[in-house]
């Protein structure tokens, strides 16, 4: 009898054990379904050779993304996570570059005390200033510029300094400047009076260019309108079909032939006692004699509330808006016939943290663009979302907790009753 309550006690405690390994599987198991836990995914066009692309993501996929876009993962076919940067179009940028013009006439020993350059203004841009690349001193001279459209009879334009203008792509030059009134001369003489020993190597010459670029932007489906006038003001409605980042906003404006008109945009809220207020976000204007294109920063919504400041004149006529978000791109290498996957609506995920931001500076300025297509829905069953709904990390561990501690509560009892038995035989 004793033996076999023995044997009983070893089999309850056996039981026991891989009883707390059965619960310890399914926590754990719960814990990785949490974590997986995307809702959306998305395919990636076919890469046609190994390197680096922007894949852009459409506004579709961005509707479904947390604000701060933390929640994108990029997979290739062994569902590896694969490392981007993520990039934002901006809506216009202005740049700034040395833009060279050719030293015709390179005379450091021109006399000796003074130094003469010449440069060609070929297709007589209107200049305010030179530039010169120059070896590195600490000389800061004088110069005398002039200018001639043949070279032969030079005029007086100014008597200036030949100041700091800005840092040389190599360690052992500089740029330095000499500014002048407008002038479009096609040769520009500039002359240097030197001490004996102070000669300064010009290397090239220029003068500033600025290069304006627009944003990349794509097309929101437009939205369904809704227009109520009274007597001083026309109140809008735009519905969209998703919550889309906006960045732009045309009004197409059929009548009347004139008009200027302030308006607001925003939505509409209800207090605590129900009642409906109208929460302006921008104020801007409409004009006939404008294109009526409005930006706005990362402005995410599905409806959109506008209010047109009328006064005494007859309400607009919107013939219809379209929207436009500024491209949003994944930077990532690719290897070729490799099958990527975006994954996406994961609100249990943080911001990635790639190596691949230390070196940005290896990536091209150009690259080709990959473009995602199938968005779907990840399927997800009731008896799923609910395990989902209850399988998050923090109850998780509480409960494996208490499973843990119940059971080993119950382990130990075992064993002091095996002892005791055993002190009986």
């Amino acid at each position: 009898m004793k033996t076999r309550n023995l044997q009983m006690n070893k089999f309850q405690i056996n039981r026991m054990n891989r009883l707390i390994v059965f619960v310890f599987i399914v926590l754990i198991c719960g814990i990785t379904h949490a974590a997986d836990g995307y809702r959306n995914k998305a395919l990636v066009d076919s890469v046609p050779t190994k390197g680096f692309y922007k894949v852009v993501l459409s506004p579709e996929v961005i509707s479904y993304v947390k604000r701060d876009y933390s929640d994108i993962r990029l997979m290739n076919s062994k569902h590896k996570e694969v490392p981007y940067l993520l990039v934002e179009e901006k809506s216009a940028e202005s740049k700034q570059y040395f833009k060279e013009i050719p030293i015709v006439g390179n005379e450091p020993h021109f006399s000796p005390k003074l130094t003469r350059i010449v440069v060609e203004n070929a297709d007589k841009h209107i200049l305010t200033e030179l530039l010169f690349i120059i070896r590195n001193t600490t000389v800061e001279p004088e110069v005398i510029v002039k200018g001639s459209d043949d070279s032969k009879n030079w005029f007086f334009i100014s008597r200036e300094y030949l100041i700091a203008g800005g840092s040389a792509e190599s360690d052992t030059s500089e740029i330095r400047s000499v500014q002048f009134p407008k002038n479009n001369y096609r040769y520009f003489e500039v002359t240097i009076p030197h001490k004996k020993g102070e000669v300064i190597q010009f290397i090239k010459a220029g003068y500033r260019n600025s290069e304006h670029t627009n944003g990349i932007f794509t097309q929101i489906p437009e939205p369904r309108i809704i227009q109520k006038d009274s007597a001083r003001k026309s109140y809008i409605t735009l519905i969209f079909k998703r919550p889309y980042v906006i960045d732009q906003l045309t009004f197409d404006i059929a009548g009347p032939d004139y008009y200027l008109r302030s308006f607001h945009t925003g939505r509409y809220a209800k207090q605590r006692n129900q009642s409906v207020y109208f929460d302006a976000w921008y104020s801007q204007t409409l004009s006939s004699t404008e294109k009526n294109t409005l930006s706005y920063e990362n402005l995410r919504a599905d409806t959109l509330g506008i209010e047109i400041e009328n006064e005494d004149n007859p309400p607009l006529s919107i013939k219809s808006v379209k929207a436009f978000q500024l491209n949003k791109y994944l930077v990532a290498q690719l290897e070729s016939g490799e099958q990527y996957e975006i994954y996406f609506n994961n609100e249990n995920l943080t911001s990635p943290n790639y190596d691949l931001k230390y070196f940005s500076d290896v990536i091209p300025g150009t690259l080709p663009f990959l473009n995602v297509s199938h968005l779907q829905v990840i399927a997800v069953s009731d008896k799923e979302q609910s395990s989902s709904q209850f399988f998050n990390k923090q109850m998780v561990w509480i409960i494996l907790g208490i499973v843990v501690i119940v059971l080993g509560a119950i382990s130990i009892r075992l064993m002091n009753e095996m002892k005791r038995t055993k002190k009986t035989e």
